[in-house]
């Protein structure tokens, strides 16, 4: 993807989330959340959410960008697993495809990992 198209895709997404929120504002109407949940709100948001990406910023200075897009990838595949544990949840054919697709693009790319030294130099800092 060459540098002129993504400047390009960038804005035309920035327009549209420009205009979606104020679009949304006047369709629905500005709503605050009730004060008995604002505590579950700052829970999540700064302590579960900021959290997780603290701890995947600095986990990938430690294994490289190869192994951590490895596991990024394999989200949502977690995902299914624990709703399917957890919530009962089914998939249909075309999720099952999907999921399937997943998984054996992780598989490639570990498999096609030439060497380890390649992929111990991709991490920023030295393993602790």
């Amino acid at each position: 993807m060459n540098l002129a198209f993504q400047a390009w895709y960038c804005r035309i997404f920035g327009v549209v989330a420009a205009l979606a929120f104020p679009l949304s504002w006047t369709i629905e109407g500005v709503g605050v959340p009730p004060s008995s949940v604002w505590a579950a709100l700052a829970l999540t948001g700064f302590g579960v959410s900021a959290g997780a990406f603290l701890l995947q910023i600095w986990a990938q200075t430690i294994v490289g960008a190869t192994t951590a897009a490895v596991v990024v990838s394999s989200e949502s595949a977690f995902g299914v697993a624990v709703a399917w544990l957890v919530l009962d949840e089914r998939l249909d054919l075309l999720g099952l495809i999907g999921g399937a697709m997943i998984l054996v693009a992780i598989v490639i790319v570990l498999t096609k990992q030439r060497d380890r030294t390649s992929v111990e130099a991709e991490s920023v800092s030295p393993a602790h």
